[in-house]
């Protein structure tokens, strides 16, 4: 609220609403952005002393970096600048530019303007420079479409040409009637002629003997007895 106040041009009633009960109740985060506005305030009014004295307060000692730290560090470094001390205000400039790393304030340039100093912008020469090394020339690009309508006619007119000697070859039989493919001949065993070796004599072997045949049994006498019975003991020739 206050700082619409100021906007619609009534400094006055931006400080009064900065003094107001309700301005107690703000967090750190709010507190710090209401001594923003009224050290804007101050300006408006021609009050360039006491713009800056409205910023001196403990956080702009803060050591460690807080949310609010960048636009602090910014505003006082340009209540300071209004109020003409221009090497204070150089000084927090280059704090700020510090702090801001996101990029929300100018305070890179704002140091750079009090001290005469010219920024370059490194990263829009290094896109300059990545496109300059990807740019392809148009006589290239043509050149590579050709060639590649060429290799694409190339593969269609040997696809064609497949097709149609694959279409002119009879097709294999199929069934009872295909004959079982011929299996290959063994290869023939080369003759070794073994009389010629030099220092080595070869010989018949000498035929194994017949077998003898088995030697005959003599032949022997044979003789029948009568058994002996009781009639035959009665015969006197027997004794």
């Amino acid at each position: 609220m206050a700082d619409c106040e100021r906007g619609l041009g009534r400094p006055e009633r931006a400080l009064d609403l900065i003094k107001s009960p309700d301005a107690k109740k703000l967090d750190p985060m709010g507190r710090v952005e209401l001594r923003i506005v009224e050290s804007g305030a101050r300006r408006d009014l021609g009050q360039y002393d006491a713009a800056v004295v409205a910023l001196q307060i403990p956080e702009l000692r803060d050591r460690r970096l807080r949310p609010w730290s960048a636009r602090l560090f910014y505003a006082y470094a340009d209540a300071l600048a209004d109020a003409e001390r221009t090497d204070e205000a150089s000084e927090w400039f280059a704090r700020a530019a510090a702090a801001d790393r996101d990029g929300e304030t100018d305070a890179a340039e704002r140091y750079a303007e009090l001290e005469g100093l010219d920024i370059l912008d490194t990263e829009e020469d290094e896109e300059e420079e990545a496109a300059e090394e990807t740019e392809i020339p148009a006589d290239e690009v043509e050149a590579s479409v050709e060639e590649a309508e060429t290799s694409i006619e190339e593969a269609e007119t040997s696809s064609e040409e497949a097709e149609a000697s694959a279409a002119r070859e009879p097709e294999a039989p199929v069934g009872p009637e295909a004959e079982a493919p011929a299996e290959p001949e063994a290869p023939a065993v080369p003759e070794i002629e073994v009389s010629g070796v030099p220092g080595i004599e070869f010989t018949e072997p000498d035929p194994e003997p017949a077998p003898e045949p088995p030697a005959e049994a003599p032949e022997t006498s044979v003789v029948f007895l009568e058994p002996v019975t009781e009639e035959t003991r009665e015969r006197p020739e027997d004794g």
